[in-house]
């Protein structure tokens, strides 16, 4: 989905290595991503071709801006989305604005244990929310994890698309009994913000090829597309191929955490 600059995007045509600020309010600060018909971006760390998280990532590296503010790609007047690619015939348009960064992911606590992603998917959708979030996060560390206790810790994340829905359901998803021991559900304002973030945690946990936190995230993680329905992860990270459970589990010589792993598939794979 596309969306219209949220401010000026005034490109600067200087060197890529001169990376610098034209205006000193940061919702709106153009900074120079690309010069003339360079082929690298970013003083050689990127070269076309390179999406376009990855560039957001190095700039806010290079040019930290906080946690309340992040970059965004501009081709004209229109944001880049995360796994898009940076168009070469693009060059000479593309820019970057610092924004302040919205808040789109909520926290809910006090959910019942034997709640999956499948089952937290569908009580979101009876709550008429269907097709306005896009993602749903279960904390799912399989070396702690205990899971005799159920399919999630007692919460989970959930990123909007829009940060107006995620404004109400503070008074939409707070106070409901869905049957936890601790009490009704509870909202608040995730610390990690975004589906951006998220998407970032999951590349890195990607890249370190970790079996046990790989498989944990093939639990733990759904991406969701505008009409509601589930998203492949290995397509939501841009990936040619995502591991599977069985050959993830193939991987882990581990007897306990074997172990550990058929009770998880057992309970959280049932529906899947």
């Amino acid at each position: 989905m596309s969306s219209e600059c949220p401010g000026d995007a005034v490109p600067l045509l200087c060197h890529s290595s001169d990376v610098q600020a034209a205006s000193s309010r940061p919702e709106t600060v153009p900074v120079t991503l690309l010069s003339g018909a360079a082929v690298t971006v970013l003083d050689g760390a990127f070269v076309f071709g390179a999406c376009a998280l990855d560039i957001r990532k190095r700039l806010g590296e290079i040019h930290p801006v906080g946690d309340k503010h992040e970059y965004r790609l501009l081709v004209g007047a229109r944001i880049l989305e995360d796994l898009e690619v940076v168009p070469r015939d693009s060059a000479e348009g593309i820019t970057a604005v610092v924004t302040t960064r919205p808040k789109t992911t909520i926290m809910v606590k006090n959910l019942t244990y034997e709640y999956t992603i499948c089952d937290i998917s569908r009580w979101l959708n009876e709550m008429g929310l269907l097709g306005l979030y896009d993602l749903i996060s279960v904390t799912t560390d399989l070396t702690t994890f205990d899971v005799s206790r159920g399919a999630n810790p007692g919460y989970c994340f959930v990123n909007f698309v829009r940060e107006s829905d995620a404004s109400r359901c503070f008074d939409l998803l707070s106070g409901v009994d869905l049957g936890s021991l601790r009490g009704r559900t509870k909202v608040s304002y995730a610390q990690v913000q975004g589906r951006s973030a998220y998407l970032r945690r999951c590349r890195e946990k990607v890249a370190a090829g970790k079996p046990l936190e790989l498989l944990g995230l093939r639990f733990g993680m759904a991406a969701f597309a505008a009409d509601g329905a589930r998203e492949k992860l290995e397509d939501w990270m841009g990936l040619p191929h995502f591991p599977s459970a069985d050959e993830l589990i193939a991987q882990i010589a581990d007897v306990d955490e074997f172990c550990r792993v058929r009770k998880t598939i057992s309970l959280w794979f049932s529906e899947n």
